[in-house]
C-alpha cells in the first residue's frame, strides 16, 4: 500500500495491523536509483533469488539504446550492447554504431517464451525479484496472468513498478499506448490496495510530497531491509 503522502516515511497501515507483507515495490521517475537500491539490499540474498532483472544496453558513448532481460542474480544494471546478447526485448533501430532511428524494435516473445518461466519459483527460491514490471511485457496475456498469480501467492516479491507516464513511452507501440497505461494503472492499483503489498514512491508522487530525496531513499532502504529480514526469519 502506498502511504497517503506517496512516500515511505509513513509505515503502511497493514503493518500496524500486523498483516503479513509479501510484496514490496519501488516506483518513481527514471534514473532515480530504484534498481540500484534494491540490488544493494539483496546482496546477502543473491543465492536465494528467483525472477528477473531488466538491464540497460549502452552504445560506446554511453547512450541507452536498448534493454534485455537477465537472471535475477545478475546485478549489472547496465551493459555494453552486443548483438549476440540473449534476452534483448527492446532495441532502437540501429543504422550504424553512431546513428539510430527513433523507433524501437520490441520482441514480446522474450517475455512469452522465456520470462514467463522465470516467474515460477524454484525449490531454493526465497525471494522473487521483478525488475521491472508495468511496461510492454503487460501486453502479453500469458506473462500478465502469471505475474498476478505470483503477486497473489505467498512467495515474497520485490521489484520496481514502472511509473505510469513512462509505461507507454515507446514509438513502436504507439497504437497500444492507452492499453499499456491502463494495464500499468491496474497493476499500480493492485499493489496500492492489496493489504499484503507495499508500494513506495521515491520521487514526487503527489502534492504532499515534501521530503528530501536522500531522506526518502534512506527510509525506503530501511523498509526493504526489514522486509527481507522478516523473510529470512520465517524460512
Amino acid at each position: 500500500m502506498l502511504s497517503d503522502h506517496g512516500i515511505p516515511a509513513i509505515i503502511c497501515e497493514d503493518r500496524r495491523q500486523e498483516t503479513v507483507m509479501y510484496n514490496i515495490f519501488l516506483t518513481g521517475a527514471k534514473r532515480t536509483g530504484k534498481s540500484s537500491l534494491i540490488r544493494k539490499c539483496l546482496v546477502p540474498y543473491r543465492d536465494a533469488l528467483g525472477g528477473f532483472s531488466s538491464q540497460r544496453l549502452l552504445d560506446v558513448s554511453g547512450k541507452i539504446i536498448g534493454y534485455r532481460i537477465t537472471d535475477a542474480a545478475d546485478f549489472e544494471v547496465e551493459k555494453l550492447y552486443e548483438p549476440s546478447l540473449p534476452g534483448i526485448f527492446m532495441l532502437r533501430g540501429i543504422v550504424d554504431r553512431a546513428c539510430y532511428t527513433m523507433e524501437n524494435t520490441i520482441d514480446l516473445s522474450v517475455f512469452r517464451d522465456h520470462v514467463t518461466k522465470m516467474l515460477i519459483p524454484e525449490d531454493q527460491t526465497l525471494i522473487m525479484l521483478l525488475d521491472e514490471i508495468g511496461g510492454v511485457e503487460m501486453l502479453d496475456p500469458e506473462f500478465r496472468s502469471r505475474l498476478y498469480e505470483l503477486l497473489e501467492s505467498d512467495m515474497p516479491c520485490i521489484g520496481v513498478l514502472k511509473e505510469n507516464k513512462d509505461s507507454a513511452n515507446n514509438a513502436a507501440f504507439s497504437s497500444e499506448a492507452a492499453s499499456l497505461r491502463s494495464e500499468n494503472l491496474m497493476l499500480q492499483e493492485f499493489l496500492d490496495n492489496d493489504p499484503s503489498s507495499c508500494l513506495i514512491c521515491l520521487t514526487d508522487c503527489g502534492p504532499l510530497f515534501s521530503q528530501d530525496a536522500t531522506e526518502v531513499s534512506a527510509e525506503a532502504e530501511r523498509m526493504i531491509r526489514d522486509f527481507l529480514s522478516q523473510i529470512v526469519r520465517t524460512n
